[in-house]
Order: C-alpha cells, then sequence, then structure tokens
C-alpha cells in the first residue's frame, strides 16, 4: 500500500490499511529510515543552505536550492514564517540572516549579487528586530531554544549584527541555567546527551573535529539537519557519512522511529512498554522507572528543563496497563499528583505539541483508563478524594471545554488533527455515565466532528503545525493515524459500579430547574452554554468545598439568617461565566474567588444582623479596631507579619489595646466587650484570609496596601450603611407628607451610591484581589499610571452598576427588612411627591422583561413599568445602571491598550460577567437570605 497523506484525493485509511502499508514499505528495501514523513522547515533549510565544500582552492555549496529557497520565501517585512509558535519566525528568521550575512562575506563588493543581498539582509535585521521585540520569553516551551536563539545572536554579532530586546535578560538567566550542566567532555565523550541535537548553537564554543564519533550515515548527528550541518562546515575534514545524510533529508524531508544513536526517552519508552502489552508481551516497567523517574514526575531525559505533561501521561498509561498494576502505586499516585496540580493551576502546556487539545486527549485517556481500573477493585490505596472528586471535576472540564471549541462547520480550529485529538476526548468520556441530554449532546458532537473529518479528508491541504521540535512542524503520518483512529474507534458499553457512576450522574429534572433560570439571563441568551449539565456536576464538587469552608470565618448558624441559598449559585455562576470567557481561568482561581465570593456574602450577613445591633460606642471602637487590622495605622505591622505569618494558621495573641479603649491585659473583660472582641476575631479572619493569601503576599507592596485600604472601605461601607437604614426608618416613620431623602445619608444619591453603595458590594476589593490571582508573581498586571487609573474606572463603574441591578431585585426585601435602597433615594421620587402620598406606592417586585435585540450585554426591556411611579423609578434606576454599564465598557477599551497578553483581558472579562450576572440574577430570584427574628 502507498501510504499517502491527506490531500491526495482519497478517503482515510484504515488503522489496518496503515499497518499493512508500513509492513509493504518494510518489505521493499527495509528501510524504514527513508519514509519521511516531517514537514520542511525554513530553520533546518538555512543551515544546509550554509553547507560548502572546498575542492582545489575552489568553494562550491552543496545544497544551492536550499539558498534558493530562503530568497524566495522572505516576506515583505523582511521576516520569514512562522509555523504554530512565536519562537518559529525568531528561529527561521535568525537562521536566514545568519546564511545570508555568511554568503555576502563570499561575494565581491562590486557584484550585483552583492547589493540584493545587502537589501535583504537590511531588510531581515529589520525583521528579526521587530520579532524579538514582541517577543515573550516566559511563553516559550520549545526544546533548547534558549541555546538556539543566543548561539545565533552570537554567531550574527560577528557579521556586526547586534539585537537588543525586553526579553534579553530572561533569555540570558534561562541560557546561563542551562549552561551551568554544560561541559564540552560532555559532547566529546562517548555519551549521547541532547545537547547533540543543538550542536550548531555551539559554534566558536567546541571543537567540532571531537565530535565526529557522533555522526552517522542514517542520523548524522543526533538526527538533526541543522545540527549535522554546523558540524559538516566547522569540521577540519569533510565527512561524507554528514552529507550523505543531509542529502537523504533533502530528498525525503525527514526520518522517523527508532534508529542506532538516538537517545532513549520516557515517552517512546513508555509507547513501546504499551504496544508490546498489547500484543500479548510480557513487559518489565522497572528499567523506565529507574532511568526517569524523579522526585515527583518522570523526566522525559536527563538534563531535562522543565517536565513534559503528553510524557507524564505516556508513563501513567503504561504502567496502568500492567496486571500488577498495585505494585506500581507509588508511581502513579505521583504521577497523577502532578497531572492534576498542572491541570488545577492551568499550566497544562506541552512541550512536544502546542495543540491544547492534544494534552486534554492523553489526560482523558488516563483519568477514564484510571477509573475503569480503580473500579474493577485496583489501586484502592489512592486519596478517595482524587478518584471521586478531583477527577471527574477535571474529566467535565476538559470535555465541557472541548464542546465549547468546536466549530459550526463541526472541527476544531478546522484542522484534521486538532479535529481527531478532540473526537478522542468524546469518545473516551462517552463509556462514562451520564444523563440523556448530556449524552446526546457529546453523540451529535461527535457525529459533527467525524463528518468534517470525512469531508475534508480528502482534499485537505492546509498545514497545521502542531508537533514541537526546534521549531513546531507537521507530520503527515501522525496526521493520517490520528484521524483513522478518530474515525474507526468505537466506544463500548462499561458497566460502571454505583460510586463511580454518582460522580458524573446529575439529575435531567434538576438540570431543567437551572437551565430555566440562568436561560432567562441576558449574558446567557447571547452566549449560551455548550453543555449547562456538565457545568452543574463541576459545580456540585465546588459546591462541597465551599460548604466544607462554611465555618472557617464565623459560625453562621448562630445569625437570625435564612438558608444561605447562595451557597448552591456561587459555584455555578462563576463556572458558567468562565465557559462563555473561553475557560480563560485555572481551577485554582475559581476555587479561590468562589470561596471570597462565600466569605463576602456571609460578612454582608454578619454586618447586617450582628454588628448592626452594636451600640454607637462599641462601633467607634470597631472601626478604630478594623484600621488596626487591616494594617492601615503607623504602629499597625499587619502587612509586614503577613509576609512570614502562616496563612492558615491562627496564633495565640494576647488582647490587644485598642485606641478607643475596648479592654486591656490587667482589665476584667465585661460581657459586652467579649462580644466585641468576639466581632473583631470574626472579621480579622476575613481580613487575614484575604490579605495573606499566597497571592496577594507575592504581589509588589503597594498592591498590598490598596487592597488593604480596599478591603477597610467595604467593612466600614457596611458600618455606614447600617446608620443610613437608621437614619431612612426614623426618616420614614416621622415623614408626615412627601418623600424625601435628604437626611438619611452623607450626601445626593450619586455621592452614596459612588462611596458606601458601591464599597458595601464588595466588588471594588473583590477586583484587586482577582487582579493579584492573575497577575505573575512579583507583578501587577496594571503597569503603570493609565493602566491603573483605568482599571480603578472600570472597578468603581462595575460596582456602582452591581449596586443598581440588586437594588432593583432586592426592592421588596429591602422595604421589609428596612435597608437603604438605591430607589428610596428623593432624586428618583420628587417629580411624583404628591402621587406617590396619594396613592402610598409601595416597591414592587416586577420582573425585567429580556431584551435580546439590545446592543448591551445585560440590557432588558422595562417599558411595562411605565405605569406607575414606583415602575417608572425602577426605569430611571436601570437606565442609569446601563449608563454604567457603557462607562465600564468604556474604561475597559481604554485599559485594553496598556494591558498585556491578552489573556489578562479576558481574564477580567470573566470576572465583568460574573459582576453582572450576581447583579442580573437578582431580577429573577433573589438568593440573598433574609434576616429571622431572633428566637
Amino acid at each position: 500500500m502507498d501510504l499517502k497523506a491527506p490531500g491526495n484525493g482519497k478517503l482515510c485509511p484504515t488503522p489496518r490499511e496503515i499497518v499493512n502499508g508500513i509492513s509493504e514499505l518494510a518489505r521493499g528495501d527495509g528501510n524504514l529510515g527513508r519514509f519521511g514523513t516531517f514537514s520542511a522547515v525554513i530553520y533546518d533549510t538555512a543551515w544546509l543552505s550554509m553547507v560548502y565544500k572546498r575542492d582545489r582552492g575552489k568553494t562550491s555549496y552543496l545544497f544551492t536550492k536550499c539558498f534558493d529557497y530562503l530568497l524566495e520565501t522572505q516576506k515583505e517585512d523582511g521576516t520569514w514564517t512562522t509555523y504554530g509558535s512565536q519562537i518559529d519566525g525568531i528561529l527561521n528568521t535568525l537562521a536566514a540572516l545568519l546564511s545570508m550575512a555568511k554568503r555576502r562575506k563570499c561575494i565581491s563588493p562590486d557584484f550585483k549579487e552583492e547589493t540584493t543581498l545587502h537589501h535583504r539582509i537590511q531588510m531581515a535585521q529589520s525583521g528579526a528586530q521587530s520579532l524579538l521585540q514582541s517577543w515573550d520569553v516566559n511563553e516559550t516551551v520549545h526544546v533548547g531554544f534558549e541555546v538556539l536563539v543566543t548561539g545565533l545572536l552570537r554567531q550574527l554579532g560577528l557579521f556586526n549584527l547586534h539585537f537588543e530586546f525586553p526579553g534579553y535578560a530572561k533569555l540570558m538567566l534561562l541560557y546561563e541555567r542551562k549552561m551551568q550542566k554544560f561541559s564540552p567532555d560532555l559532547i566529546y565523550s562517548n555519551k549521547k546527551t541532547t545537547i547533540l541535537h543543538s550542536l550548531e548553537a555551539l559554534t566558536g564554543m567546541i571543537e567540532f573535529d571531537r565530535v565526529s564519533h557522533h555522526c552517522s550515515e542514517e542520523l548524522g548527528i543526533f538526527g538533526s539537519p541543522a545540527a549535522t550541518a554546523a558540524y559538516l562546515i566547522n569540521a577540519s575534514k569533510w565527512d561524507q557519512r554528514a552529507a550523505t545524510y543531509l542529502e537523504s533529508v533533502v530528498t525525503s524531508y525527514g526520518n522517523i522511529g527508532f534508529a542506532p544513536g538516538v537517545l532513549e526517552d520516557a515517552d517512546d519508552t513508555a509507547r513501546t512498554l504499551m504496544t508490546l502489552k498489547l500484543l500479548g508481551q510480557d513487559v518489565n516497567p522497572a528499567p523506565m522507572i529507574r532511568k526517569f523517574e524523579a522526585s515527583d514526575h518522570f523526566r522525559t531525559y536527563e538534563m531535562e528543563r522543565n517536565p513534559s505533561f503528553s510524557a507524564n501521561c505516556n508513563v501513567l498509561l503504561a504502567l496502568l496497563e500492567l496486571e500488577s498494576v498495585d505494585q506500581y502505586l507509588p508511581q502513579i499516585e505521583k504521577t497523577l499528583t502532578f497531572l492534576l496540580q498542572k491541570w488545577d493551576s492551568g499550566e497544562v502546556v506541552d512541550k512536544w505539541n502546542i495543540s491544547p487539545q492534544y494534552s486534554a486527549m492523553l489526560m482523558t485517556e488516563v483519568f477514564v483508563r484510571l477509573l475503569k481500573r480503580y473500579d474493577a477493585g485496583n489501586l484502592q490505596s489512592l486519596p478517595l478524594r482524587m478518584v471521586q472528586e478531583k477527577i471527574p471535576v477535571s474529566l467535565c472540564r476538559l470535555l465541557l471545554r472541548t464542546l465549547w471549541n468546536q466549530q459550526k462547520d463541526g472541527s476544531w480550529t478546522t484542522s484534521l488533527e486538532d479535529t481527531s485529538y478532540s473526537i478522542l476526548i468524546i469518545t473516551q468520556c462517552l463509556c462514562l455515565r451520564w444523563n440523556t441530554s448530556l449524552r446526546d449532546c457529546l453523540v451529535g458532537a461527535l457525529s459533527r466532528g467525524r463528518g468534517f473529518i470525512i469531508s475534508q479528508y480528502p482534499k485537505d491541504q492546509k498545514n497545521y503545525c502542531l508537533w514541537i521540535e526546534k521549531t513546531t512542524f507537521e507530520s503527515s503520518f501522525l496526521k493520517m493515524a490520528y484521524c483513522s483512529i478518530a474515525l474507526h474507534t468505537t466506544t463500548l458499553k462499561h458497566f460502571w459500579t454505583q460510586n463511580i457512576t454518582d460522580c458524573f450522574f446529575f439529575p435531567d429534572i434538576n438540570s431543567k430547574k437551572m437551565r430555566n433560570l440562568l436561560s432567562a439571563l441576558p449574558i446567557f441568551v447571547k452566549s449560551p452554554l455548550a453543555s449547562l449539565d456538565l457545568v452543574l456536576i463541576e459545580a456540585t464538587y465546588f459546591s462541597n468545598c465551599l460548604k466544607k469552608a462554611r465555618y472557617s470565618i464565623l459560625q453562621r448558624d448562630d445569625m437570625p439568617m435564612s438558608e444561605d441559598k447562595y451557597l448552591d449559585y456561587i459555584p455555578i455562576i462563576w463556572l458558567a461565566c468562565n465557559h462563555i470567557g473561553g475557560h480563560i481561568l485555572s481551577s485554582n482561581i475559581i476555587r479561590d474567588m468562589a470561596l471570597l465570593s462565600l466569605f463576602n456574602y456571609q460578612i454582608d450577613e454578619f454586618m447586617e444582623s450582628v454588628v448592626a445591633d452594636l451600640t454607637d460606642e462599641k462601633i467607634q471602637i470597631l472601626v478604630s479596631a478594623l484600621r488596626d487590622e487591616c494594617g492601615l495605622n503607623k504602629e499597625s505591622s499587619l502587612l509586614e507579619e503577613a509576609r512570614s505569618a502562616q496563612p492558615d494558621t491562627e496564633q495565640p495573641r494576647k488582647r490587644r489595646k485598642v485606641r478607643n479603649g475596648i479592654t486591656h491585659a490587667s482589665t476584667h473583660p465585661t460581657p459586652e466587650s467579649v462580644f466585641l472582641e468576639s466581632v473583631i476575631k470574626v472579621l480579622r479572619k476575613f481580613i487575614r484570609h484575604v490579605l495573606q493569601h499566597p497571592a496577594v503576599l507575592r504581589s509588589p507592596g503597594w498592591v498590598q496596601r490598596d487592597l488593604a485600604i480596599e478591603v477597610h472601605s467595604f467593612l466600614i461601607a457596611h458600618i455606614n450603611h447600617n446608620e443610613d437604614n437608621i437614619s431612612w426608618l426614623k426618616a420614614k416613620q416621622n415623614r408626615c407628607n412627601g418623600y424625601t431623602s435628604d437626611d438619611i445619608s452623607r450626601g445626593n444619591y450619586f455621592k452614596w451610591v459612588h462611596s458606601t453603595g458601591s464599597d458595601d458590594t464588595s466588588c471594588p476589593f473583590s477586583f484587586q484581589f482577582f487582579t493579584c490571582l492573575i497577575s505573575k508573581p512579583g507583578e501587577t498586571c496594571f503597569n503603570g499610571p493609565q493602566a491603573r487609573y483605568f482599571s480603578q474606572c472600570l472597578a468603581t463603574h462595575l460596582a456602582v452598576m452591581c449596586r443598581q441591578y440588586n437594588d432593583y431585585g432586592s426592592a421588596a426585601r429591602d422595604a421589609a427588612e428596612n435597608n437603604l435602597n438605591s430607589l428610596d433615594f428623593a432624586e428618583f421620587h420628587r417629580c411624583s411627591t404628591e402621587e406617590m402620598a396619594k396613592n402610598k406606592i409601595q416597591m414592587d417586585d416586577e420582573k425585567p422583561v429580556v431584551n435580546e435585540n439590545s446592543r448591551l450585554n445585560g440590557a432588558v426591556s422595562h417599558d411595562h413599568l411605565n405605569t406607575t411611579p414606583a415602575g417608572k423609578a425602577k426605569r430611571d434606576l436601570v437606565a442609569i445602571a446601563e449608563f454604567e454599564r457603557e462607562s465600564m465598557h468604556l474604561a475597559l477599551q481604554s485599559l485594553s491598550q496598556f494591558v498585556q497578553p491578552s489573556a489578562t483581558m479576558k481574564a477580567l472579562k470573566v470576572f465583568i460577567d460574573v459582576t453582572d450576572t450576581f447583579g442580573q440574577i437578582y431580577s429573577q430570584k433573589d438568593i440573598a437570605s433574609r434576616k429571622q427574628a431572633r428566637g
């Protein structure tokens, strides 16, 4: 059989046909090394174009067509193509520039070609500078990039071609760390090491004659065209073995498979063990474990700088196939912990494939296979939470992300290979126990994905370089193999025990109730969820975490409040908004923000029900104590203390002396002082939870202080709101005629809602806390005065809008509990004073009508509210809220010009959507608790 890549007009072969085709090739000349499937790359082409041979004083270039190809493919901006990652264009352009610089040196200055090369070199230098200027070194994962780029820059410097760029210091730091382990003797010996693969980067640093023993006709130097070319250029003697290898590379565009001289690695070893096991052979994983096991993961190879996610997946899959699987429980638990930690932190970036779906496919296979072994009675010593909570949550999230990313044509990124990975994720998950609606959703997505492959495989001409080497590349064979597996893999029904079934099953009737609520919210009308069922299953686990943390700040059951219904809604809202936001937030960030949301609700209740009962004298003492607890007094050292304190440990301490005299160590506590101290202790726990979070402590000092100020403002705003409630109640009781709120607050409505009214929503300080979570350690995502100002504008407008929508939806509850509401302010009633007095209007509980045609995300139609003065007041409030929305969007647009990378803006969008949803949900269902009479 002739194995053809996609696009040959033929249908995708079956797995059996692929195996038969390889067998036919092997029965030919027996040399599968000539079977090349790797796509050609500019980087290697540039190095081959530099190879020359001297014969009788005459220099002749060996691969002239390679140089011609460089000239043909240089782009108008002077650079060469970028395949799948930013580093591709950098390496391609720098290598091509080096080739041209070398070629120009050999040309007579008065030769016509010199003028052309001079112009091209100038263009390439400018293009390379532009690429380097925008390069985010921290985001680059390609193996050996720090050595390759540094080597090229050093060699270009010899031709007076120099570059300065923001990431240079970081690049050199990585390079120095890498080279600390390097010694020329390492490659002069017979030991195989990965640095041989990047030998071209060592030009000028080693004696190339002393590495000739690493060269072979089949592999050149370590199977690398660039390294082999550099060896041939720099060695004093011509090595025909290297030349023969390079000629075969030009002919076949690559080599694949095992061959003598290729360094063993964990990936290939694990996959070979799995293959042998499937073929019925006895396998022993002990050599793999001895060679590659590290303290908390498996290395791909020795001297590895950062671990590979896919390699650890493959090692775990190999171990899970063994009959004696329990014998390797320590290695399995270690590797599983590594994978889960990477997934929860959002750091699943593999070093061998740039497609997120590739890593997700391997992880799905690992999790499903492990659940099957566990359900069969193996691996029972694994932590129960790991098996019955963390794995199901991870599977729900990756499956939800997969469904969300499917395009209308049934594909993922219009790539055959990406689509194949995604189909295999769904195929693996279909053997789990889902409810009817979710299973139908998965089957439909699977059918559409396979339809895309069937229709596009015969005519596919697009190159999607997903595999990582020095640059990214494409393998036509791997694309064909994955397409074949995706089309021909069937899902076998599996019978699970109840323990595993319960982890994935959410009753259809409960799903329908929540769908009815969320579907009425404007944000989800605009961006429907791919699968609410998966959101609900994942939210169940987060709800359990919140329930465990329910008493960590205060004893809520002691407060006169109704049931905390919001506990189940918090994770649903965070997960749903993150879902429509493209799953930009990691599980860890969602967990931290959901927990903060819970505590915000509890503190809100605590301030309204417990603190509100304190006398004026005790309130003054509390106000002073709060400034102390937030570290805002000069004599306080809380922020400094926090940096060295254990976040989860409540250290025993002497009773503090507060300025206004709450108590002294020598005085006898009274019941009132004991009660006040218990109040302060609750708020202290809350403050410490926020200010001593690891993400906060690793933030710049000024960010920590800004957050402390916002937390303090949040708590003081609650106290001020309590006082306003009292004033409002007195005003209502004393009112004879008219409708006024002029005497109930520290100013008019505008001033109130931009201070007390918005600060006690928790939005401003939560926004600051959130930015600590999404910023890099020691940095902030808002650099510079404009970014900082616009971010504060955004938070302010968002908080005001949140207050206004919250008040719109909770008007009836606020009226019953005598809470000052936006609608109580005189601005909303002055024009209709006589009518209000005459009809004794009460605040109703009308629901808004969703306006799907509105250009604003949360806009609703309130035309039906025009009929009464109270209705008009509500309509005015919503109109003002929508003005705040527009102002927030303007601030967001301005902020986007000063914030990099784009992931930060996407994360902010999720926060905005969550805040907006909490405000909007009150228009459909009041999820807040109500005050209860004390028994």
